[in-house]
């Protein structure tokens, strides 16, 4: 009986095994079918991602090729630009020669007459003219308006620094620039006209920004390398014409003789009435001082008569 058993229990083994023989080789056969079947799909999503990531118009070009590219730093430090101006006023004595001795004087130091304009009544013959100055020779143009003048009651000089200005123009002008190069770029390898017109649109845009910028760059450096110079020029009219008749000179002779009184006249009650309040306290003071120094000397006793 215990043999029976024993033969039944070797007959069950065997059977076990041979059944896990059969189902051991089947388990790789079905993961590389499902691979099989699954890298295909993986293959197909990854190429769809790839187009649609991939531009798929021109308007996508167009932004990438304006998107803004850091430039480099500048490691020299900008150079400083200064606009100069000068408003002078002069009296002279003879308006005609003063205006071609300082026209003369502006071409010697390499300037410019830009504008001037001349007026007249019945005293006085005025003047005002506008020179550009190379900012080299501008305090020397100033300094010789002296030798002409007779007076000057004002002079006013200006500095606008526009530096930062200048530094920033430069700056967008190299971005616009770099942006109209990638245009050009992307015009060369169009192939449908609508795509070619569409970057003929951007780059006409960028075109125009670039020759505004220049126009304000052009504009700062002409005023920048010359200074403005506004002489407003101012003499009597009889002194103008010294050749006019004697009646007319001696009238015009009492006319500023009289003025030149009625003037210091003036002055001189300005004047009192600046000095009254010190004056007024000078007298309040030294007044009752002065009488009582008088009434003690009359009071004192006289010296005997020696005769």
């Amino acid at each position: 009986m215990w043999q029976r058993i024993g033969f039944a229990l070797l007959v069950i083994t065997l059977l076990a095994g041979c059944s896990t023989e059969k189902a051991s080789p089947q388990l790789p056969e079905n993961r590389t079918v499902q691979k099989s079947l699954v890298e295909p799909l993986d293959a197909k999503n990854e190429a769809m991602g790839s187009q649609s990531s991939a531009p798929s118009s021109t308007e996508t070009a167009l932004k990438k090729a304006e998107e803004p590219r850091a430039a480099a730093d500048e490691e020299v430090p900008p150079e400083q630009k200064v606009i100069y101006r000068a408003d002078v006023q002069m009296r002279v004595s003879r308006f005609k020669q003063a205006r071609e001795q300082l026209e003369k004087e502006a071409r010697k130091l390499g300037g410019y007459i830009v504008n001037e304009s001349e007026s007249r009544d019945d005293r006085t013959l005025r003047g005002t003219i506008v020179f550009r100055i190379p900012q080299q020779r501008f305090q020397d143009f100033l300094s010789s308006l002296e030798k002409w003048a007779v007076e000057i009651p004002s002079k006013q000089i200006q500095g606008t620094d526009v530096t930062e200005e200048y530094v920033d123009l430069k700056s967008r002008l190299r971005a616009k620039q770099a942006v109209e190069k990638r245009l050009l770029e992307l015009m060369k390898q169009a192939k449908k006209p609508e795509d070619l017109l569409n970057i003929t649109n951007h780059l006409s845009q960028v075109q125009e920004e670039i020759e505004r910028i220049k126009g304000r760059m052009r504009y700062l450096d002409d005023r920048i390398d010359y200074a403005t110079v506004t002489v407003n020029l101012e003499q009597p009219v009889v002194l103008e014409n010294p050749n006019a008749g004697l009646w007319q000179q001696i009238l015009q002779s009492f006319v500023d003789s009289t003025a030149w009184l009625l003037n210091a006249f003036r002055r001189a009650l300005v004047f009192l009435a600046a000095a009254l309040p010190p004056l007024l306290i000078l007298a309040a003071i030294g007044i009752p001082l002065w009488n009582r120094y008088r009434r003690r000397r009359a009071s004192a006793p006289q010296p005997p008569d020696e005769n």
